[in-house]
């Protein structure tokens, strides 16, 4: 007889001598010296092959798992010696594909057979004990625990679920924080099977949102059950998703705004992983299955006070500051739900949809939305994905608000801990603008800036725009509000000008003098910059200018549109003492010095192209039979100190050299060209 032989008859004899005792009378010692032998077989088999283990398995699950209700002797072995079985099963669930599959069936038939509160303390026991560093194989042995868990939970009755709840999503939290979400297969498993576990635990809530809520001091079995699954259900959307690439905020625009979308190869809304969207509605539609509800999280987030539980709760009660559900899991939550909503996806239901009323108060931005997003706006501006979302939630919501609306009272009300106001949303906002490296997300970002900005009333929009342009320490959004300012004026100044409006004045601070006096004076000048502690001036160092060159640009297209749009003068633009003042500190030096240094770099142009000639002449001197068509190409010289530091070590080509040379004369040629429009539209008034 073989050795594999000789074990199965082992264990076949050992189970047949325990159940004819269990059939006489129980006898503790039988099922001690059962439970011995197995673990002496079980814990040796490292000398049998994996398919070998396998069949040892099969002869233990078919010797002791019962078939049916009849098999009372079986279920009573399996009740008491399920401790055991579970510890000598669980090894063989990570060793091979084989052994993994008879080790499930055992574990699923002791869960079957087992009281369900003596099957989940086991399930918790072996949770507690995973290795989530060993990655492959603690995940091999979770999908075999979480196969039991299904099971165990359909057969638990709800009322008595609430003891077991709290240490039951501990510990799966524990394991899906150490689960990376990408497409390996083994993560894939693990994540699909608690998504399975989500709507298992959702069916077993129910719960009827009409008479219940969210509290932050739940009482009852019922409120603690629906709590704890809100908990749960937004820490798997923040664990999933949070950091998970949606591009949201992009879809956003590509959707809503698509006079803005940049042809690419895959626009947003289809560059996101199948299995994201297919997760994503998954643990959707077991939130809403669940109840989890936007409006009930919005509460709770105003009103989230833990209070320390009754004498007479205490006792199987939790602690609900050790499960105080973050702001930002609720707004991952809302975002997902929002981009579930606009990409009109196959929804798994139709409560998968939200409705937010097509015109929102201020009062839903302070109120609502500003809580939520405080502690994402405060964290590390470039962490992409989140602040993708943070940036989708706000468009959705700042263009869904009228216009005008945000009075003072909005604008300073402090919010949250942090006491967040809407003046620290704009700063994060633009302090995110300026600081993201994709181009795309700083573009979102701004018109997010933009649009903040015009939900305020005139003076408030004053206020804001004129800290930008004096306190700001980014550049680009000094640039970004030159421009905001511009759109403001067009759009009053078109009202002044209407034909149906008589030309009325309409109020406004953007068309009143109010624009020359506060604005021009940041605006309409040359920036100063520092450099070791002394003032540099733009129009003697031309790499300070160049730095400031996108901030020049738009301050001259700014002056030369006023300057047209408003012939009646209502801006109090055309007054002399004001023509005279931005013609001497702005206009005038500017042009000098750029005409200046076009005029060096048309001479740099023309020494580089006579030394390629030269440099060409001595070539054909050299080689007279192999002369190189493109020269150029494959000459390289050393940059001269006078250009930009950033280049100085490089070696550059006669091509690329005069590439550069001619971007910059280009530039120059741009910056000349509008401060000569601004000057025909000054002589040309001056005519008249």
């Amino acid at each position: 007889m073989s050795s594999l032989e000789q074990l199965k008859s082992a264990v076949e004899n050992g189970t047949k001598d325990c159940l004819q005792q269990i059939e006489h009378h129980e006898d503790i010692e039988c099922f001690k010296k059962y439970s011995n032998l197995l673990n002496e077989i079980f814990s040796n088999l490292s000398h049998l092959s994996h398919q070998e283990q396998a069949e040892m398995l099969a002869c233990l699950r078919d010797r002791i798992i019962p078939l049916s209700d009849q098999d009372q002797e079986k279920r009573k072995l399996v009740n008491q010696i399920s401790w055991e079985i579970f510890n000598i099963t669980i090894p063989y669930l990570s060793l091979s594909l084989e052994t993994a599959s008879v080790a499930q069936e055992i574990l699923k038939g002791i869960a079957k057979n087992n009281p369900p509160r003596e099957t989940l303390l086991l399930i918790l026991e072996n949770f507690s004990c995973l290795d989530c560093e060993a990655e492959e194989t603690a995940l091999k042995e979770v999908l075999g625990l979480f196969n039991a868990l299904v099971i165990v939970l359909s057969l638990f009755e709800r009322k008595n679920l609430i003891k077991f709840i709290p240490d039951l999503l501990r510990s799966i939290l524990r394991i899906t924080s150490n689960v990376k979400y990408t497409e390996e297969n083994f993560n894939l498993a693990v994540i699909e099977k608690v998504l399975e576990l989500c709507d298992l635990l959702a069916t077993l809530i129910e719960v009827d949102l009409k008479t219940i809520s969210l509290k932050s001091s739940p009482n009852g079995p019922d409120e603690k059950r629906y709590y704890l699954f809100n908990y749960f259900i937004l820490s798997l959307f923040e664990q999933f998703f949070a950091f998970t690439n949606f591009e949201m905020a992009s879809t956003y625009f590509e959707i809503y705004h698509p006079k803005y979308n940049i042809p690419r190869r895959q626009k947003p809304s289809e560059n996101v992983r199948p299995v994201y969207k297919k997760h994503l509605e998954h643990l959707l539609a077991a939130a809403i299955k669940g109840g989890v509800s936007i409006d009930n999280l919005l509460i709770y987030l105003d009103f989230y006070d833990v209070e320390a539980p009754d004498d007479e709760e205490a006792v199987n009660s939790f602690e609900v500051r050790d499960f105080s559900i973050p702001s930002n899991s609720i707004l991952v939550y809302l975002a997902s739900i929002l981009y579930h909503q606009i990409r009109e996806l196959k929804k798994p239901k139709t409560q998968c949809r939200i409705t937010i009323p097509s015109i929102l108060t201020p009062t839903w931005l302070v109120n609502k939305i500003l809580p939520m997003v405080e502690n994402s706006l405060q964290n590390d501006p470039l962490k992409g994905s989140l602040a993708d979302k943070t940036l989708f939630v706000l468009l959705y919501f700042t263009e869904r608000i009228e216009e005008g609306t945000i009075t003072t009272e909005y604008f300073n009300k402090e919010v949250g801990d942090s006491k967040t106001t809407i003046l620290m949303l704009i700063q994060a906002v633009a302090s995110f603008s300026a600081s993201s490296p994709h181009a795309h997300i700083r573009f979102i970002s701004f018109r997010l800036l933009s649009r903040i900005i015009d939900l305020c009333i005139d003076n408030i929009k004053a206020l804001v725009l004129n800290e930008l342009l004096t306190n700001c320490p980014f550049e680009t959004i000094k640039t970004a509000a030159i421009i905001i300012i511009k759109e403001n004026v067009m759009k009053s100044l078109e009202k002044v000008y209407d034909t149906d409006a008589q030309r009325k004045p309409i109020g406004s601070l953007f068309a009143s003098p109010f624009l020359v006096q506060t604005f021009f004076p940041k605006i309409l000048r040359l920036p100063q910059q520092k450099k070791q502690k002394r003032s540099i001036d733009l129009t003697e160092d031309e790499g300070a200018f160049t730095e400031h060159y996108s901030f020049i640009m738009q301050a001259l297209n700014f002056y030369y549109l006023i300057l047209s749009k408003d012939p009646d003068n209502v801006t109090k633009i055309w007054e002399m003492e004001q023509i005279q003042e931005t013609n001497k500190n702005f206009l005038d030096p500017l042009q000098r010095a750029v005409e200046k240094w076009a005029q060096e770099y048309k001479e740099k142009i023309n020494d580089l192209q006579d030394e390629l000639k030269d440099q060409v002449l001595d070539q054909e001197t050299h080689f007279k039979d192999n002369s190189p068509k493109t020269p150029m190409i494959e000459l390289e010289i050393p940059m001269g100190d006078d250009e930009n530091e950033d280049h100085a070590n490089k070696f550059l080509t006669y091509s690329e050299k005069e590439e550069m040379l001619q971007t910059k004369l280009l530039n120059m040629q741009l910056a000349l060209n509008c401060i000569e429009q601004i000057f025909n539209v000054l002589r040309k008034r001056s005519k008249h």
